[in-house]
């Protein structure tokens, strides 16, 4: 091996082992080998947390259908999402609709709604304020996991309804830190055995159970996103009751 050749391949080891001990680090406080092996894979498989770190401006486009329990189509809309992280925090969602233009703005220490450029009353801050945080933490999956505030249990070898073999992790939220999700809900999220690629999740909720598969994924400035997921209501033993929700993500744009 020539010593061009020979420095190129040290030079790539190095840095595949400095994104596997960056991504070790940020896992430290978790117990468990199990679940620290099983995220830390899924972490190296959506683009290793340094790279998401590096990100300063993230935006895309959401297409969101909602069925009811009948599979009658009860709503559709388009959305563009931009999330700021650096210098600031500022995440925005904009959509039109017959009404006009809508703006949602939530910042480190408020939440604001726009409709045709004035400010809407801020009755219901909460949730738009939701909407918002909900929509960031599901496209920021399985980042987002690495939260000191939530408490992970690796549960084993799972069989999703459409027979993909996954490695489980239960997330609860500890109920002494303000979070910016329910801590009521309770979450499992699937890994792929082969890849540990984030297959979906599972959610709690205090009047129902859904559950998210992703169906497709894109690749962009080298971070792994969900392109399309479907979202179903879960019957109490768990089966599928009916599809909830369609949603297509696309038209990425990644500034670091």
């Amino acid at each position: 091996m020539g010593t061009h050749h020979l420095l190129l391949f040290f030079f790539i080891v190095l840095s595949g082992l400095d994104c596997k001990s960056d991504d070790i680090d940020v896992l430290a406080h978790l117990e468990g080998d199990q679940v620290k092996s099983t995220l830390q894979k899924a972490l190296q498989s959506a683009g290793g947390f340094k790279s998401w770190q590096e990100i300063i401006r993230l935006e895309f486009d959401k297409n969101t259908t909602l069925y009811g329990s009948g599979g009658e189509v009860e709503s559709e809309s388009d959305q563009h999402h931009r999330y700021f992280y650096q210098p600031a925090r500022i995440l925005e969602i904009t959509w039109e609709d017959s009404m006009g233009n809508h703006q949602i703005i939530q910042s480190s220490d408020s939440t604001s709604k726009h409709l045709n450029r004035k400010i809407v009353h801020p009755s219901k801050e909460t949730e738009y304020s939701n909407m918002v945080l909900s929509s960031e933490f599901v496209i920021s999956l399985p980042f987002k996991l690495v939260n000191k505030d939530v408490i992970l249990n690796y549960q084993g070898i799972d069989t999703l309804p459409d027979r993909a073999v996954v490695h489980t992790i239960q997330a609860k939220y500890r109920p002494e830190f303000k979070t910016h999700y329910d801590t009521s809900d309770v979450w499992w999220h699937y890994f792929a055995i082969d890849d540990f690629r984030h297959a979906g999740y599972k959610v709690q909720h205090v009047d129902h159970v859904s559950y998210v598969q992703n169906t497709g994924y894109v690749r962009h400035a080298g971070i792994v996103f969900p392109s399309t997921r479907r979202s179903y209501r879960l019957n109490a033993d768990g089966s599928i009751a009916y599809l909830r929700a369609n949603y297509i993500y696309s038209d990425f744009i990644i500034e670091k």
